[in-house]
C-alpha cells in the first residue's frame, strides 16, 4: 500500500498538482514510517522533496531529499538513493541556479551507478556547468549523457529536451535549441506531461524574446504561466516573471511590467531559500524602475542583483545585468537610444 501511495505521489509530480502529490506522499511517509520500511520512506521523500519546493518550501523539501539520500544509502538501495541524489542535483542546480550546491549533491558517495544515475547525472551536471560558463565540461557532460541514452536503449523523454534545449540556447545554437524545446513540447503534449510542457514552452519564450519575436515570446511565457498557477507552482513562477517583466518593458507596457514584478516581490518575500532565482527578480525590478524613471531605485537593484549572481557565479546573468544596467542607463541620458538601438 505504501508503495502505492509513493506511485501517486510521483503521477502527480508531472501532471503539475505538487499538493496532491504531497498529500500521497506524506500517507506513504506515515505509513512506511509506522512499518519501518526504508524503502517506502525513501520513495516518499522523493516526490516530498520536489513537491514542497514547487510550492515554496524549499527548506524543506531539500531536507526531505537529503533525508531520503541517506535513509536509501543507509539501506543499499542503490535506484532510491540515486533517484533522490538525481532531484536534489536538479532542485539545487537548475531549478534554484546554485550550481555549487548541485555539484555538492552530485559529489555524495556512493554513486550506484543506476540508470537514474547513468542518465539524470551527467544531464543535470552539463546544466550546472552551463550556469558556470564551463562550456567545455558542458559538452563532456553531454557526450556523456548520448553515449549512456544510446548505450542504455532509452528514448529521448519530454524532460530531457527542456534540459537540451536550456543548454542549447545558453550556448548560442538558437536553432538547435528551437528543434529541441518544440520536440519536447510535442512530446510533454502528447503524454500529458504538463510539467515538462511548461518548463519547454518557458524556455521557448526566452527563446523568442531574445531573438525580439514578442508576440510569439508572450504566448509561450503565458502559456508556461497559466500551467504554473493553475498548478500553484510558485517556484518557477518566480523563474517565469522577470521573463515577462523583461517582455513587458520592450514592448512600453511598464504598468504591467509593474503587476509582474509585485507578483514576484510578493512569492519571494512570503517563502525563503530561493536562491540566485531572487537575482532575476532584483533584475526585473532595475529594468521595471529604470523604465518609471527611478533611477536611484534602478540602481540599486542592478547593483544587488550583480551582487546575488556574483555569489554563486553565475557569469552569463551577470553578464545580462550589466547589460540591462547599460542600457538603462544609456535610456536615461539620451531618451529614446535604447529603443533606437
Amino acid at each position: 500500500l505504501g508503495l502505492a501511495y509513493c506511485g501517486l505521489a510521483r503521477v502527480y509530480l508531472p501532471l503539475l498538482q505538487p499538493r496532491q502529490s504531497i498529500s500521497w506522499a506524506t500517507q506513504a511517509m506515515e505509513l512506511g514510517e509506522r512499518l519501518h520500511n526504508p524503502g517506502v520512506i525513501a520513495n516518499a521523500c522523493a516526490s516530498l522533496g520536489s513537491a514542497f519546493a514547487l510550492v515554496g518550501d524549499v527548506g524543506k523539501g531539500l531536507e526531505f531529499l537529503e533525508q531520503g539520500w541517506q535513509i536509501a544509502s543507509e539501506n543499499q538501495l542503490a535506484f532510491l538513493a540515486d533517484m533522490n541524489r538525481s532531484l536534489g542535483i536538479r532542485l539545487a542546480g537548475p531549478w534554484l541556479k546554485d550550481p555549487r550546491a548541485g555539484l555538492a549533491w552530485a559529489a555524495k558517495q556512493p554513486d550506484y551507478q543506476t540508470k537514474m544515475s547513468l542518465l539524470d547525472l551527467p544531464l543535470y551536471l552539463a546544466t550546472v556547468h552551463t550556469l558556470l560558463g564551463e562550456i567545455d565540461q558542458t559538452r563532456r557532460d553531454l557526450e556523456q549523457f548520448s553515449t549512456r541514452l544510446e548505450k542504455l536503449g532509452q528514448s529521448k523523454l519530454a524532460r530531457f529536451s527542456v534540459d537540451l534545449g536550456f543548454i542549447l540556447l545558453r550556448c548560442g545554437d538558437w536553432d538547435a535549441a528551437k528543434r529541441e524545446l518544440e520536440e519536447g513540447l510535442r512530446e510533454a503534449n502528447r503524454s500529458h506531461n504538463s510539467s515538462a510542457a511548461a518548463a519547454a514552452a518557458a524556455q521557448l519564450g526566452v527563446l523568442y524574446l531574445e531573438s525580439g519575436k514578442h508576440t510569439t515570446a508572450e504566448g509561450q511565457l503565458l502559456y508556461a504561466l497559466d500551467l504554473y498557477r493553475k498548478g500553484g507552482d510558485l517556484l518557477h513562477q518566480i523563474s517565469l516573471l522577470p521573463c515577462l517583466c523583461e517582455l513587458c518593458i520592450a514592448t512600453g507596457n511598464v504598468a504591467k511590467a509593474q503587476d509582474y514584478l509585485s507578483e514576484a516581490q510578493s512569492i519571494v518575500r512570503r517563502h525563503q531559500g530561493w536562491g540566485a532565482l531572487e537575482g532575476d527578480v532584483l533584475l526585473a525590478e532595475g529594468m521595471v524602475r529604470a523604465a518609471q524613471d527611478r533611477e536611484e531605485e534602478a540602481e540599486s537593484a542592478f547593483r544587488q542583483a550583480v551582487s546575488v549572481d556574483q555569489r554563486y557565479s553565475l557569469l552569463w546573468d551577470e553578464a545580462k545585468v550589466y547589460y540591462a544596467w547599460a542600457l538603462a542607463t544609456i535610456e536615461h541620458s539620451v531618451p529614446g537610444a535604447r529603443r533606437a538601438s
